[in-house]
């Protein structure tokens, strides 16, 4: 794949206007644009970005000029014979087809059994140009004038409010008011038949658009909105910019949510709710909402250069959703989620020596892809709350309105945040360089100190961390500490560093606030152990313990019984994060040797925490109970049932037949007891689902029963739930569910790589580039274990190459050599 051809810097669009006349019987649209141009330089060619759209006609500044397509590097070069003049008018008439999934496409729903068509647009990265002829680059912000003639009966949605409409040759010509200065990616419209919901946050209207018959799943989710908007203009110190934010629910969506200015688009699942729906699912779609309505400064006001800064957009996002999610509902325990979802997220992503830094060079369009990661969204998110932790809270909050103010519907790149941070830091007199901060956003991986105990003290040495081999670490480490005798701070340099003390006992990186990982030696391991036991260290810095234990049991690096021991002597009745962490854990370790004879120690283990859990939280919901302890039941029970526990089978069996049967039963129960339905089900059971799942209009329902499809336990119903997977049948955003769960399907690992190497061509064929979807059939193959699968993986991909899941590729291979490193630690067949 050729790298990207960038457009010139000195010929900038200022303003589109732009008419589209789409065609919801033949999918096909029309459209003509007038794009004001200004330029430094005089020249008679011009270049923009086209792609897939034919050019019927083109002038430039009245005069006609010829069109050459460039579909490879997707360049429309026009010719003309006067040279460009310091203001232009280019004008171009186009056409297209509605394409799947991504740019300006098609989505399909129902309603009352009739199966009827919307469309939308989902531009980021770089489907702008898949619509009309642009400048489809962050940097070449321009104001939109939009026009759409669409049937009278139809609603048009845009980034901003609707300034007209008229009836014209029997349909109606809806124009929109012009929008900010802003990118390409962030233009949307969507056409259909839509319900809606809205409310005012002061002046602000906030709107929530479904598809017909999903109105009662409108209200929570405005409800969140409302609230986040006025906490962010708080936070801020910044108004939201546009008269109007709408949410507007997809039923076909390849990401799971996007920013568009104004309008901001959901794949259903992640936006529809009401009380009923499982509090794990009510908390993922607060935060996704959340997230989104932070992009409205981070990523829209304020906009990356290039997409090697989309961590700026993203981490923040994911940041700031957290914090304010949770002063939303402090009886979430979001942060505490926050370690246990989004930083251990982050250490597993960043723990390949394949990983990336999270400010990284992008030269080809697949690159863009490779991006939205872990990496760029959860590593990034850690970090900053590394800073946040360093520069203090009101210290970072007021860097970012500087940083917001500074750039607003401008571009800007990390060192204009660097800048602000030093400004605000300078204040305050707190030490501060942008050395700091670029030794964790420009550098790949992370560091692991090893703790080497001495009769003066503890001697510290760091290394860089990945699942195969360690490296040599270069990093300056701010080290939080507490020993027996109190608590100090270090900076753990390449060299390493050597803290004097006749403490008994010392505990880094105090309440897992630093992105590095330590390793004990198991004399010392011991005594923190106790150490928590007794309550002098945290339950978080146990969380952080219990989280460099297990890679060095997941890698090979100590045995897993020395996991499993410690794990029974000081985490039996732990609390939240770490009940979570260690279920987490021996859910990775079941699956790794179920079948096996060390897989009956795991498997004891998994019984005896998760019977200890339910004993202490309750197996049945309690009045006023914590909203984790609801989702921890969920967990405990799913894990007792595949480990064969009949109490929790039955209960399982209890709540599966009241829910699918659409009676009243414990929703955060659902998804437990429909996957250890399935595992205990066969093709009947599958052929049942099917049907339902084939009347299903509530997409919640929808993907929990392709879940649990993915979770049968009887090899040949599994493997016709697979080839189900990718029938019509199943929606494209939605065809990656049963193979993503059959991976994790103890069963499950036998038949996914034959599957998915059988299938490739037609998953390569359906999940195009930009779908953002092809590397979930490459993640599945993490779970191999045998060398004769890894050397089948290594000549597949070989032959099999794609730009966007290049990276995927050389991070399957780095986790299968791993898990072969943990089965022959622990004496299993390789």
């Amino acid at each position: 794949m050729s790298d990207f051809d960038r457009l010139d810097p000195e010929i900038k669009p200022v303003n589109y206007d732009i008419f589209f006349e789409p065609d919801l019987k033949k999918f096909e649209f029309k459209g003509v644009e007038v794009i004001t141009v200004k330029s430094g330089k005089r020249v008679k060619q011009l270049r923009l970005n086209s792609k897939d759209l034919k050019i019927e006609q083109a002038w430039v500044n009245n005069e006609s000029a010829t069109v050459k397509l460039d579909g490879k590097n997707e360049i429309a070069v026009l010719t003309f014979k006067k040279p460009l003049e310091k203001i232009n008018k280019v004008k171009l008439a186009f056409s297209g087809k509605n394409s799947e999934i991504h740019g300006f496409y098609k989505s399909s729903y129902r309603v009352d059994g009739e199966e009827r068509y919307m469309l939308s647009t989902q531009f980021e990265p770089a489907d702008a140009r898949s619509a009309f002829p642009c400048f489809d680059e962050p940097s070449f912000k321009a104001t939109f004038n939009l026009s759409l003639l669409v049937e009278e009966e139809l609603m048009v949605i845009s980034n901003t409010v609707i300034e007209k409409s008229e009836k014209i040759k029997g349909k109606k010509l809806v124009v929109f008011k012009k929008t900010p200065v802003m990118s390409s990616y962030l233009l949307y419209f969507g056409i259909g038949e839509f319900e809606k919901i809205e409310g005012f946050s002061g002046r602000t209207k906030v709107s929530v658009y479904v598809t017909p018959g999903k109105i009662g799943y409108a209200k929570l989710p405005l409800d969140y909105a409302l609230k986040a908007l006025k906490l962010y203009e708080k936070y801020f110190g910044l108004k939201y910019q546009l008269e109007k934010l709408d949410l507007i629910g997809i039923p076909d969506f390849s990401a799971g949510a996007m920013e568009n200015w104004g309008a901001i688009t959901f794949r259903e699942t992640a936006l529809l709710c009401n009380d009923k729906t499982p509090i794990s699912e009510r908390q993922g779609i607060a935060n996704t909402i959340v997230h989104e309505l932070a992009h409205q400064w981070f990523g829209d006001l304020v906009t990356m250069k290039w997409w090697d800064d989309l961590w700026l957009n993203e981490s923040f996002a994911t940041f700031m959703s957290y914090k304010i999610v949770d002063e939303m509902f402090p009886e979430w325990d979001t942060m505490l989620r926050y370690m246990n979802g989004i930083v251990a997220g982050a250490f597993s992503a960043d723990s390949l020596k394949s990983t990336h830094a999270i400010n990284c060079v992008v030269k080809r369009p697949g690159d863009i892809d490779e991006l939205f990661d872990d990496i760029s969204y959860e590593k990034g998110g850690s970090i900053l709350k590394m800073i946040e932790g360093y520069l203090g809270e009101e210290t970072f909050r007021l860097a970012l309105h500087d940083y917001l103010t500074r750039h607003s519907y401008r571009n800007a790149s990390k060192e204009d945040l660097w800048n602000s941070f030093m400004k605000e830091a300078v204040k305050r007199r707190i030490q501060f360089n942008t050395g700091m901060i670029s030794q964790w956003i420009d550098k790949p991986g992370h560091p692991v100190i090893i703790v080497e105990p001495s009769e003066n003290g503890f001697y510290l040495k760091q290394e860089l961390f990945t699942l195969l081999k360690n490296g040599s670490g270069n990093w300056n480490i701010p080290v939080q500490y507490k020993t027996d005798k109190g608590e100090g701070r270090i900076v753990v340099k390449k060299e390493g560093s050597f803290i004097k003390s006749k403490a008994e006992w010392i505990k880094l990186n105090l309440n897992g606030a630093g992105f590095y990982r330590v390793f004990y030696s198991k004399p010392l391991l011991e005594k923190l152990g106790a150490a928590f036991r007794q309550g002098r260290i945290s339950t978080l810095d146990a969380w952080s313990l219990e989280n460099d234990l297990f890679v060095q049991a997941r890698t090979g690096r100590v045995k897993l019984t020395e996991y499993l021991d410690f794990v029974r002597k000081f985490f039996m009745n732990s609390e939240y994060p770490l009940n979570s962490s260690v279920s987490n854990h021996l859910a990775w370790f079941f699956v790794m040797t179920y079948g096996e004879r060390n897989g009956e120690s795991v498997k004891s283990l998994v019984i005896d925490f998760h019977e200890r859990m339910l004993e202490k939280i309750g197996w049945d919901k309690r009045k006023g109970e914590r909203n984790i302890n609801t989702i921890l039941r969920g967990k405990a029970v799913a894990s007792l049932g595949l480990a064969g526990n009949e109490k929790a089978l039955k209960k399982a069996s209890d709540v599966f037949e009241l829910a699918f049967n659409g009676r009243k039963c414990d929703p955060d129960l659902k998804a437990a007891a429909y996957a250890l339905k399935s595992w205990a089900g066969n093709s009947k059971l599958l052929g049942k689902m099917i049907e339902k799942y084939e009347k299903e209009d509530f997409p919640e329902e929808s993907a929990r029963l392709l879940n649990s499809m993915g979770m049968i336990g009887d090899v040949k119903a599994l493997s016709e739930a697979l080839d189900y997977s990718q029938t019509e049948r199943v929606r494209l955003q939605d065809s990656f569910r049963i193979p993503m769960f059959a991976s994790g399907n103890p069963e499950g690992k036998k038949l996914i790589w034959g599957w998915t190497r059988k299938n490739w061509k037609i998953l390569e064929r359906k999940n195009k580039m930009g779908t953002h979807s092809l590397h979930h059939y490459v993640d599945n193959l993490s779970g191999l274990s045998d060398r004769k699968s890894l050397r089948e993986v290594e000549v597949f991909f070989k032959k099999n190459k794609r730009g966007d899941i290049k990276r995927a590729v050389v991070q399957v291979i780095e986790r299968i050599n791993a898990n072969i490193n943990f089965r022959k630690a622990n004496d299993l067949q390789v």
